[in-house]
Formats: C-alpha cells, sequence, structure tokens
C-alpha cells in the first residue's frame, strides 16, 4: 500500500514532469494556428523544387541536378526556411506565453526551471525538425521529376540517394538545434527579440568577413564544415578551415550554452504583464 502511494522523485519525477510539457507543447506547436506559418516556411522549397522540375532543362545531367539541389538546400532550406522557422517557433516558447499572460502558471507549478527550458526546447526542436525534414525529403524527391521514377530507384539502390538524403536530413537537425538554442534564449533574455534575431542574420549572413576567432560563433560556419554532398558556397569558402569533429564539438557547445544562459535567465525573471 505503501509503495503504490509512493511519488517518483529525482530523475522519474523530472522525466515525468518534461513528458507531460514536451506533449503538451507538441499539441500547441503542430495542433494549432501557431503550425501555419512554420508549415507554409516548410512548403516553400517544395514549390521552388515543383517549379523547377517543370521547367527543368531535360539534357541536364542528375549529377547536376543534385548539385542545383544543395544550392536550393544551403540559401533556401538552411539560409531562410530554417533560420525564420526557428525564430518564429524558439523565440514564442517563452515570449509568446508572457504576451498571452499565462507563463505565471508554468513558473508557479513544481517543475525545475532546468526541466521546463528542456521539455520546451526539445519540443520546439521536434516540431521545426518535423517540418523542415518532411520538407527536405520531399524537396529531394523532387530533383528527380526530370528524369523518372527509374533513376530514382537506380540511385537508392545503390545506396548514394539514401546517404546524401540522411546527411541533408543530419544538417536540418543540427541548424534547428543551433539556431533554436539561440532563439530560445533570446525569448527569455530579450523583450522583443527581433532585433537580436535580426543581428543573428547578419552575423550568419557577413561571418565570412570576420577574424577568424569571432567566426566560431557562427552556426553557418560549423554546419558548412560538416561533410555534405553540397558544394560549399563561394563566401562560405572564405572562412577558416574547420576539422568535422572540431565544428560538431563547438556546435553542440553553444547549444549547451545557450540553455544553460536561458534556463538561469529564466530562474531570474520577473513577470510584469503591465509593461
Amino acid at each position: 500500500m505503501t509503495a503504490a502511494l509512493e511519488q517518483p522523485t529525482g530523475l522519474a519525477l523530472w522525466r515525468r514532469q518534461a513528458g507531460a510539457v514536451l506533449a503538451l507543447e507538441l499539441r500547441g506547436l503542430l495542433g494549432t494556428r501557431r503550425a501555419l506559418p512554420l508549415a507554409a516556411l516548410a512548403a516553400l522549397p517544395v514549390a521552388v523544387m515543383v517549379a523547377s522540375g517543370a521547367i527543368a532543362d531535360h539534357h541536364l545531367s542528375l549529377g547536376a541536378a543534385k548539385a542545383a539541389f544543395g544550392g536550393v538546400f544551403g540559401r533556401l532550406i538552411l539560409g531562410a526556411c530554417v533560420f525564420f522557422g526557428c525564430a518564429l517557433v524558439f523565440t514564442q516558447l517563452f515570449r509568446g506565453e508572457i504576451l498571452r499572460r499565462s507563463l505565471h502558471f508554468a513558473l508557479l507549478s513544481p517543475v525545475r526551471r532546468e526541466v521546463l527550458v528542456l521539455a520546451k526546447y526539445a519540443a520546439g526542436l521536434l516540431a521545426t525538425w518535423l517540418a523542415f525534414g518532411v520538407a527536405t525529403v520531399f524537396s529531394y524527391l523532387l530533383l528527380y521529376l526530370p528524369f523518372g521514377g527509374a533513376w530514382l530507384l537506380d540511385d537508392f539502390a545503390a545506396g548514394q540517394g539514401c546517404a546524401h538524403l540522411l546527411t541533408y536530413l543530419g544538417k536540418v537537425l543540427l541548424a534547428c538545434a543551433g539556431y533554436g538554442a539561440l532563439f530560445l534564449l533570446f525569448g527569455t533574455a530579450f523583450r522583443n527579440p527581433v532585433l537580436p534575431v535580426a543581428a543573428l542574420l547578419a552575423w550568419e549572413l557577413a561571418h565570412f568577413l570576420l577574424p577568424a576567432a569571432l567566426q566560431a560563433a557562427s552556426i553557418r560556419r560549423h554546419l558548412n564544415a560538416l561533410p555534405s554532398p553540397m558544394p560549399t558556397p563561394v563566401l562560405d569558402a572564405l572562412t577558416a578551415p574547420a576539422a568535422a569533429w572540431s565544428a560538431l564539438t563547438t556546435l553542440l557547445a553553444i547549444i549547451a550554452l545557450a540553455l544553460a544562459l536561458a534556463a538561469w535567465r529564466l530562474r531570474r525573471l520577473e513577470l510584469r504583464y503591465d509593461e
């Protein structure tokens, strides 16, 4: 009888609380009108690939088509859709609740701030990776549109198409994780996160002009340093070269630092809805 009345403690309690927050956030992100801007951004590269496939030169080789998709992936999917999609989702995980005057319910609950931050971050990461991962899969498959289904089956049977697609999905995951952690921090640290988001966009676009020490703070630089089937953009090739393991380690360190600062900021957050 006593064992049946025992409540979970420690890690078991944190897992239970995190699971509850994660489920609640996912319903809000994917099951309400908040999902419409994310869905629109995810549909953009698919629409571009459909349009390009309809007007493509049928004498183009499959290798040239894959190189063209690499440009679409780097500039449109990672450079625009993932960036702005993560900005829309992660900055509002806490700032949106402040605007809706509902954050105090979460802060008054017996949930550690670190658990709350990690659970909300995981929900945003799952939502954005799902949206842009699906967009990447459909966009990649559509590059075979001018060549027919036989080319698609042959390429995936040889393993090359599947390897390339998994690499692209991995980059989308890391981009969502990196940008998401920074935007989550912006949502807790700034009353209006638009300006820091714009500053980060300018930083990412001009990171190749910065000294090598400052380039280490760029998410885009670390993504470009990872192995990829797509060619490195000309301007990004001007950045200081970095080993793949070093880029991945630095990217994970940026994510961990941003989440730790967000939890620290949340512990000292004073809610003043009248402001």
